[in-house]
């Protein structure tokens, strides 16, 4: 066996997620574990990792949601938006 072989496995492509390879060709591994417990992923739908750890493939760390909305479940986005927030608030003060 090739020494460089990681069982089919590539982590951190595509801005830190993980591939894994299926009948010949790499898919992402969140995506997949997915479509595997709900079927074919919905047009204009990805599917977001809910702690925010794009690793953690667990089924229930998973939720699909329309693109134009995923921003906003986005963690970091959050936590910019709530500090918007509060500074806006002092300034008003």
């Amino acid at each position: 066996a090739n020494p460089n072989w990681r069982g089919g496995r590539i982590h951190n492509v595509a801005g830190g997620y993980t591939a894994i390879r299926i009948d010949g060709k790499y898919i992402l591994e969140h995506r997949y574990v997915w479509e595997q417990a709900h079927g074919p992923l919905p047009k204009g739908h990805v599917v977001h990792h809910l702690n925010g750890i794009k690793t953690d493939n667990r089924l229930e760390n998973l939720f699909a949601m329309a693109r134009k909305d995923h921003h906003r479940h986005d963690l970091r986005y959050g936590i910019y938006e709530a500090r918007i927030r509060e500074l806006e608030e002092r300034t008003a003060e």
